[in-house]
């Protein structure tokens, strides 16, 4: 087993006298409550609660950024909670939610359309963050756009092309099977015990002692069954569990308040909308001699974690290319919309589709190809890399490294595909079309990125830690407060442990996830994961080995790792290509394959980083047809039929390890990252135009098509 027996699932909770609860949400976008008119109890079958019952802090702290736990008189964001509803029957709620008479002075929303272009002026009130960043150490660059030209080169000398490209993207959700909710049960001597589902749980421990007033011992958090990959379950868990236990403190009972699937999907963290343009001068043989990134990030209404926020998307969008001349400009904006966040590991990788649009636009002008130039133009040796790396091992090795990682990716994935051979003919068909009238229009697209092992700055003081108890019948008992991204991790545990120590993984539990019994750890996103997390199972098990020969049973031994001592300076590689095919006359488009290569060291588990590679294609198809989106009524969710033909589409994946030997790294969120580059490069060749925003759509082929006819 994974876990003891005993242990639920949130939505299967259920306490002697609990009270059920909703949360009554702002209907609108931005304003100032004058007034509140709400109904008299006299029944006592719902109880209402507000701002002024919390008798602590008010807000939870994420990183140094307030969000409040209950709007006390500005509303921010359509949804943003004011009050919370606990109720004994349905009617009562109804009722209840009924008579709540609000006079709101409403005030102008704060926009930001990322669809228009780039450099509209924004408000000052609106940018929180603006940071301008360089590879040249403020040297001047001595290369000015405004002198190049993006149609042609000059006719002689070794001059530059310029190469302009735009793409915005909407907000993105994961998809959750088990809902965002809380169990708050207020218990004797001023202790509450709150059940929920977090990658955080100290974090969930420190936010509802500081909003009830009281010491952090006097609250146990219990994580229950996790259904489902956490993703986003970063920050927002603390806020549900925080207005849980108010409402418990406040009416002496426990309280359930779990979020409809429309609530999680419209009002939990999505992934940061953003709108980029990337310029970049490149020579008449292929060298990059200039980039820039011009990045607006919409950060919702609370802005957070912006310094992080920079540091990722700065990875994200330069591609660690070999250019010397390399720099971004970084406004994050506050917008009337829900808190925008972080949702799959702390990585902004959906900037890599933007980037890889951008070079296969280059190389298609220099009638190159883009997995060639790729291998040309990483980690070259014009790269600063002190600027991306803050090591103190020697740089060669690690730039030699990670080349050798991008090497075996490209060549692997290129082989497997079958790439250059493809992209050459359907290169040719998209130049001869108008004397090719094929019935189908076909393309190929290549896509490369890492994943980032090194931990968020702010975090390099934090510890992976794990308790292991051997017990009078020889069973291994684990215990530790990082959480896993899944339940088939536990497994993963087991077996890995039973390896180490020798023991049968059928006598290995891994505990449940509780405050109360086991040490402080760091959260699951920042410890990189599965791959962090075993470079601890293998110190804690020496430990324990050490002891087994000195101490008789029971044994325990607590064994810490530090975060800024894993896997410092090494990155996870990943390549993917798709090809496709779109009818000339129905614009359905028909995946024909895809196929992915990574280097992410020693594979721990051959099975779970299939399921975390196909997992991350079936959330990189509803991101590219928007199929995660809710239908008109808001009941149900709409899925494009394309989605549904995902299980005919042949899937190759392959697995190198040529420098990382036995060390084992995150996939992360690779694949998430690599199939929309791919498919958009290969929809751009397809159509032979260009599309500079997700989803796509027939409808939107169409219009592309059809443009200036």
């Amino acid at each position: 087993m994974a876990t003891k027996k005993n242990q639920l699932f949130l939505n299967d909770y259920y306490l002697p006298n609990m009270l059920n609860a909703r949360t009554f949400r702002s209907e609108t976008t931005r304003g100032i409550i004058k007034s509140a008119k709400l109904p008299h109890t006299i029944e006592k079958n719902f109880t209402i609660i507000s701002s002024n019952d919390i008798t602590g802090k008010k807000e939870i702290n994420y990183f140094n950024n307030q969000i409040p736990i209950l709007a006390d008189k500005t509303l921010n964001y359509e949804g943003e909670p004011i009050y919370i509803i606990t109720y004994a029957d349905e009617d009562s709620y109804k009722y209840a939610a009924d008579e709540i008479f609000l006079d709101i002075e409403e005030e102008t929303p704060f926009s930001f359309d990322v669809e228009s272009a780039f450099g509209n002026e924004i408000p000052e009130e609106q940018i929180v963050f603006k940071k301008t960043y360089s590879l040249l150490d403020d040297r001047e660059s001595k290369i000015d756009f405004a002198q190049l030209d993006e149609s042609r080169f000059p006719e002689a000398g070794d001059d530059l092309l310029l190469q302009v490209d735009n793409f915005y993207v909407n907000q993105y959700h994961s998809r959750y099977c088990e809902p965002h909710g809380a169990v708050a049960q207020p218990e004797k001597g001023g202790n509450i015990t709150i059940y929920t589902v977090t990658q955080w749980p100290a974090h969930v421990q420190k936010s509802v002692a500081e909003a009830l007033g009281i010491n952090q011992k006097n609250v146990k958090v219990i994580i229950t069954a996790v259904s489902s990959p956490l993703e986003g379950r970063i920050w927002y868990p603390s806020l549900i569990s925080c207005q849980a236990a108010i409402a418990a403190w406040k009416t002496g009972k426990p309280v359930k308040l779990l979020l409809s699937r429309e609530e999680t999907h419209n009002y939990t963290p999505a992934q940061f909308p953003f709108r980029v343009t990337l310029k970049s001068a490149i020579s008449r043989i292929g060298k990059l001699k200039k980039m820039e990134i011009n990045l607006e990030i919409d950060a919702g209404a609370y802005p957070v974690i912006m310094d992080e926020l920079y540091e990722k998307s700065f990875f994200s969008a330069t591609g660690f290319l070999g250019c010397s001349d390399v720099s971004m400009n970084l406004s994050v904006i506050k917008t009337s919309k829900p808190p925008m966040s972080f949702i799959s590991s702390f990585n902004f990788s959906q900037l890599n589709i933007s980037l890889e649009k951008h070079i296969s636009n280059m190389t298609r002008k220099l009638g190159l190809s883009p997995a060639e130039w790729r291998k040309k133009s990483v980690l070259g040796e014009n790269v600063n890399i002190n600027k991306y790396w803050d090591v103190q091992e020697d740089l060669k090795k690690t730039v030699a490294s990670n080349m050798e990682s991008v090497l075996s990716v490209i060549n692997s994935v290129s082989a497997l595909s079958d790439f250059e051979r493809k992209y050459a003919s359907f290169e040719l068909m998209r130049t001869n079309r108008k004397n090719n009238r094929s019935i189908k229009f076909s393309g190929i697209g290549f896509s490369l990125n890492f994943f980032n092992n090194t931990i968020l700055k702010s975090m390099e003081k934090e510890k992976l830690t794990v308790k292991m108890t051997l017990d009078n019948s020889s069973n291994l008992n684990i215990s530790t407060l990082t959480v896993p991204d899944g339940n088939h991790n536990y497994d993963i545990w087991r077996k890995y442990l039973g390896e180490l120590l020798g023991i049968s993984s059928e006598k290995i539990y891994v505990l449940p996830h509780r405050t109360d019994l086991a040490p402080p750890s760091a959260s699951y996103v920042f410890s990189k994961g599965l791959g962090g997390f075993s470079e601890l199972l293998k110190k804690a098990s020496v430990n324990m080995q050490q002891k087994r020969l000195k101490s008789s049973l029971p044994i325990e031994a607590t064994t810490s790792l530090s975060l800024n001592t894993i896997n410092k300076s090494d990155l996870s590689w990943g390549a993917a290509v798709v090809e496709l095919s779109i009818d000339s006359f129905t614009y359905e488009i028909e995946t024909k394959g895809i196929w992915c290569c990574f280097d992410c060291g020693h594979i721990l588990n051959k099975d779970s980083i299939d399921k975390s590679v196909y997992s991350g294609i079936i959330d990189s198809f509803n991101w590219i047809y928007g199929a995660e989106r809710f239908s008109s009524d808001k009941i149900r969710y709409l899925h494009n039929d394309s989605t549904w033909h995902f299980v005919n589409i042949p899937i190759f994946t392959e697995y190198n390890n040529v420098t990382k030997k036995n060390k084992s790294f995150d996939i992360g969120d690779l694949p998430l990252s690599l199939i929309p580059g791919a498919y958009y490069n290969a929809l751009i060749q397809a159509l032979g135009k260009d599309i500079n925003n997700i989803p796509i759509t027939i409808d939107k082929i169409d219009a592309i098509l059809n443009a200036g006819r």
